[in-house]
């Protein structure tokens, strides 16, 4: 009996292709992040996998997620795919991959939805799809791919920027950078692929066309580390949830703010607040804002630091008043620097902070909450 040499392995499910142009237009290369304007909106509507490419190998949002549910709900029901369904995801995701490689300096033409284009990418139609596998066993399978392809995506965007310049002086992207751009992008689309259960097989780490097939190996330490790094994050979150919160906490006197004698001041992650004066009742411009027939208008003049050169975000939200009958009171009105909330402190400004309360109850305690991590409270209690 003859030898007989081992058949090839079928091609893998998700093929990703795109020609080397043989010269590039210099004027729209140029101008090409305000011509892709257009694009980078529809991309994000659409909501594609890799929407936000400078992520490398990103989920999906936008129209993309109701669909992706629906697929996902069908396969789960009937163990396939419906071939509509799957057909047109493959579509959306053909349109941004298309969309990437004309924003990547890849191509100089516009893409189109079908029809012919330099970049081809196809995905073959599953005849069964895991069910046990969906969404959640995949994505902590991706997780380090997703991660890779995300750092693979910064020395992307290095080449591109090289490329600019080459293409603006020689009118071409040189070969060895197109070919590791398209590279990181076929990648990409086979994780998201993946991701998404269009295909159960699990891709390769890497670029080429061949071998695209992941080995049990690399799958194997790919779930692995996935799992670990997802009992991280939910070890992370619950830390965060159950971890007592910081709160300071200071006496005020009340008649003093009422006779313009600010409080002490209190500091939190690098923010400093001070209460400078109140006005018991205060009363709004004629016609205005008018009280309950038995209530009645307080403000609060606060002076609010920012220590440090990072933002600190002020909502209105993130005040509240506690009355001498333990009611707790959100404001009626909180201006920032003159401006009403949200608004973003850089060194420092004044807020004001309008309450409404009953006739007969007295403010008994002011709450601040510090946006730098969870459950960052200043207290000021009225004495």
């Amino acid at each position: 009996m003859l030898f007989q040499p081992p058949s090839p392995a079928p091609p893998y499910a998700v093929r990703l292709r795109a020609e080397y142009p043989k010269k590039l237009s210099r004027l729209s290369t140029f101008f090409r992040i305000i011509l892709a304007l257009p694009l980078i909106i529809m991309v994000a509507i659409l909501g594609g996998g890799g929407a936000f490419f400078a992520l490398g190998a990103t989920l999906s949002f936008g129209l993309m997620s109701g669909l992706l549910l629906v697929y996902w709900i069908t396969v789960l029901i009937r163990g396939r795919p419906v071939r509509w369904i799957f057909e047109t995801i493959v579509a959306i995701q053909r349109f941004v991959l298309r969309s990437q490689a004309y924003i990547l300096l890849l191509t100089d033409r516009y893409p189109p939805f079908d029809g012919t284009h330099l970049l081809s990418y196809e995905v073959d139609l599953p005849d069964r799809v895991q069910r046990r596998q969906l969404l959640f066993w995949k994505t902590i399978v991706s997780i380090p791919q997703f991660f890779v392809v995300s750092l693979v995506s910064l020395v992307v965007g290095v080449f591109v920027f090289i490329a600019w310049f080459a293409i603006l002086f020689t009118g071409n992207f040189p070969k060895g950078l197109h070919d590791f751009v398209v590279g990181w992008l076929r990648w990409s689309a086979r994780v998201n692929a993946y991701w998404m259960s269009l295909t159960d097989v699990f891709p390769a780490y890497g670029f080429s066309e061949e071998g695209a097939r992941g080995g049990r190996t690399a799958y194997l330490l790919s779930a692995m580390v996935g799992a670990l790094l997802m009992l991280a994050l939910i070890g992370g979150i619950v830390a965060l949830i159950v971890t007592p919160g910081k709160s300071v906490q200071t006496t005020a006197s009340y008649s003093s703010l009422l006779q313009d004698r600010p409080s002490s001041q209190l500091t939190i992650e690098s923010v400093a607040v001070r209460l400078t004066s109140a006005r018991d009742p205060y009363e709004f411009g004629e016609g205005v804002l008018t009280p309950a027939p038995d209530g009645r208008f307080v403000l609060f003049s606060i002076d609010v630091r920012n220590l440090n050169d990072t933002g600190l975000n002020v909502y209105e939200r993130d005040f509240g008043l506690k009355d001498s009958r333990g009611d707790g009171h959100d404001p009626l009105l909180v201006t920032i620097g003159g401006a009403e909330s949200p608004r973003r402190v850089g060194g420092g400004a004044p807020v004001i902070a309008v309450f409404e309360l009953p006739r007969g109850a007295q403010p008994a305690e002011l709450t601040i909450h510090i946006h730098r991590g969870l459950k960052r409270d200043l207290k000021f209690v009225f004495q």
